[in-house]
């Protein structure tokens, strides 16, 4: 049986590269971390299933200046061999151009993950925006 320790490593070390991932635009780098049929919630932005979709989503996003995702505080809520679950709180900065950085986005993730080739895969995230600032 797979401990908590090796699922939270697992589901740590994808929540993290997603993060750095997303930070340089690196779709490929991305796409590498989710299962074939994830399902991506964006709020306010859609619902998006399946590889193809997800890839032209994070096509669409890349990054125009500099950021950065912060994930902290994971929770595994709940896991088996095959299946974990977690929330995840980020903080989403960018720098202006006037080179100050500022809070964009505070959010939850609540992801799903699936075993895969000795990899946590995400199979599904849903964002929740808890506060954020639209765009000047």
């Amino acid at each position: 049986m797979t401990s908590y320790a090796e699922v939270f490593a697992g589901v740590y070390t994808a929540i993290a590269a997603h993060a750095q991932h997303q930070d340089a635009g690196d779709t490929d780098g991305i796409m590498a971390l989710y299962t074939p049929d994830a399902v991506l919630e964006v709020p306010g932005m859609g619902v998006f299933e399946g590889a193809d979709a997800i890839r032209a989503s994070w096509d669409n996003w890349k990054p125009k200046g500099l950021q950065r995702h912060m994930p902290v505080n994971v929770v595994i809520t709940d896991w088996n061999d095959q299946e974990a679950r977690a929330t995840t709180d980020v903080v989403f900065i960018a720098q202006g151009d006037g080179g100050a950085w500022s809070v964009q986005i505070v959010a939850r993730y609540y992801d799903v993950f699936r075993q895969s080739g000795g990899k946590w895969l995400f199979s599904r995230r849903a964002d929740e925006y808890i506060g954020w600032a639209p765009p000047a």
